[in-house]
C-alpha cells in the first residue's frame, strides 16, 4: 500500500523544473524525473534501471560530465557544483550546471544524487551580451580616439592664429611704445593670446 507521503514525494519529484537523478551504488539510475530525462535527451524508461557508464561513458565528448560523477562517488563529495558540457544522443551540445552529492545510508550502500540545470541558452545570452559589450567598448574607444584627433586639430587651428595675434600684439605694443603712446590694450591682447 502506498502511503500518502510517498505520493506527495513522487509528485514533487516529477514536477520539479530541474532535473533530478538518483544513482545507486551499482551506478544504475533509480530515480529520474521528467526534467532530467528531457535535459539528458533520453526517455525516462530508457534511463531507469540502466547504468550511468552504459549510457554515457562511450561518448568521449562527455568526459567532463562523467568525471563529475566519478569525483562524487570516489571522493564521497557532498554539494559538488560544476558547469560541464554535455552532448545529448541527438548530437546537440548543452551546457549543464550540476549539483551532486554522495549518498550513503545505514546499510553503507552508496550512491549519488544530482540536480541538473540546462543553462545552454543562458550561457549563449551571456556570451552574446559580452560580445555586444565588447563591440560597444570598441566603438567608444574609436569615438575617444576620434575626439582626441578632433581636439588636436582644433587646438592646432586655434594655436596658429592665436600665436599670430600674440605676435602682432607684441609688435604693436613695441611700436606704440616707440611712438610714446601709452596703451594697455596690446598687453591684454598678448596675455589673452597666450
Amino acid at each position: 500500500m502506498t502511503h500518502f507521503s510517498d505520493i506527495i514525494a513522487q509528485n514533487v519529484v516529477e514536477s520539479l523544473p530541474v532535473g533530478l537523478l538518483i544513482v545507486d551504488h551499482a551506478g544504475a539510475f533509480v530515480t529520474v524525473n521528467p526534467a532530467a530525462a528531457a535535459i539528458l535527451g533520453y526517455p525516462m524508461e530508457q534511463l531507469l534501471g540502466r547504468g550511468w557508464g552504459e549510457l554515457f561513458f562511450d561518448n568521449e565528448a562527455n568526459a567532463r560530465f562523467n568525471q563529475l560523477v566519478m569525483d562524487v562517488i570516489q571522493n564521497e563529495l557532498v554539494g559538488l557544483c560544476r558547469v560541464v558540457p554535455y552532448v545529448a544522443p541527438d548530437g546537440e551540445t548543452r551546457e549543464l550546471s550540476i549539483t551532486s552529492s554522495y549518498l550513503s545510508g545505514a546499510s553503507n550502500a552508496a550512491g549519488m544524487v544530482a540536480i541538473l540545470h540546462d543553462i545552454t541558452e543562458l550561457s549563449r545570452m551571456q556570451r552574446r551580451e559580452t560580445d555586444i559589450l565588447k563591440e560597444v567598448n570598441k566603438i567608444q574607444q574609436e569615438k575617444i580616439v576620434g575626439l582626441n584627433k578632433l581636439a588636436a586639430s582644433v587646438a592646432h587651428q586655434i594655436r596658429n592664429p592665436a600665436f599670430a595675434i600674440g605676435g602682432f600684439a607684441s609688435r604693436l605694443g613695441r611700436q606704440l611704445e616707440a611712438l610714446g603712446v601709452v596703451s594697455t590694450y596690446p598687453g591684454i591682447i598678448l596675455d589673452e593670446a597666450r
